[in-house]
């Protein structure tokens, strides 16, 4: 709010200093913390199903992070076959952060381990990819920030959330053909809408184009919606 005269105006928000967050896996053992993990950072429930298939999936995609021995954030991301290729896409299902530790790097930390993991371990991997409630700006300015563009809109992806539609962002990893450097580039743009499910193709980050509308976007059972964006980084 603007100060009144004889006020003094507020000081500037500092920005807070980064955690220095240790990874550790997710297993079995310890799979009952990224469910209170979860219950305090989405507006969703998450099946037993989706903590059942935790543990099976690749330690280089699923970490939890941990500060002074406990756990405030986690990645779980798994790998999912391709349509008519032999490659891989990656799938980011949530990214969390406890709010108490949200701005201080942790989410960001989580989203480059994976992402480098992706990169230097992976060659299989075409691109990854999310979804993400459209009205959770934070979320998209996150993703954004790391990289990631949009592709599309899926509406009603949500159940028992409003508004119930999601934005699907992905980012290439290893691109096909070689000399695409973004998914902005047609036609690898429409090749990973194609295969993530998108039905409402939109534009860029700042576009308007939507194939043959326009949009104004706002200033993350089987598989279960990633709010990864709601642990900003």
């Amino acid at each position: 709010a603007m100060a009144t005269v004889g006020e003094e105006p507020p000081p500037p928000r500092k920005k807070k200093s980064p955690l220095a967050v240790t990874f550790g896996d997710i297993h079995g053992n310890n799979i009952g913390q990224l469910r209170k993990l979860n219950e305090h950072s989405f507006p969703v429930t998450y099946a037993d199903k989706f903590y059942a298939e935790i543990p099976t999936l690749s330690k280089d995609f699923t970490q939890f992070a941990y500060l002074g021995g406990f756990v405030v954030g986690a990645i779980c991301g798994r790998l999912e076959p391709l349509p008519g290729d032999t490659r891989k896409k990656l799938y980011i299902m949530t990214i969390g952060v406890l709010v108490a530790y949200r701005e201080r790097g942790v989410g960001r930390r989580l989203l480059d381990y994976l992402l480098a993991n992706a990169r230097d371990k992976h060659p299989e991997i075409a691109f990854t990819y999310l979804h993400v409630q459209t009205s959770n700006d934070a979320a998209v300015a996150f993703y954004r920030n790391a990289g990631f563009e949009r592709l599309g809109k899926i509406d009603n992806y949500y159940k028992r959330i409003d508004p119930p539609d999601c934005y699907v962002l992905a980012k290439l990893v290893h691109a096909a053909p070689a000399d695409a450097l973004s998914i902005a580039d047609s036609p690898v743009r429409a090749e990973v809408a194609r295969a993530v499910g998108v039905t409402v193709p939109l534009g860029p980050f700042g576009s308007s184009t939507t194939g043959d509308a326009s949009d104004s976007p706002p200033a993350p059972p089987p598989p279960p919606p990633a709010h990864s964006g709601e642990a900003s980084s």
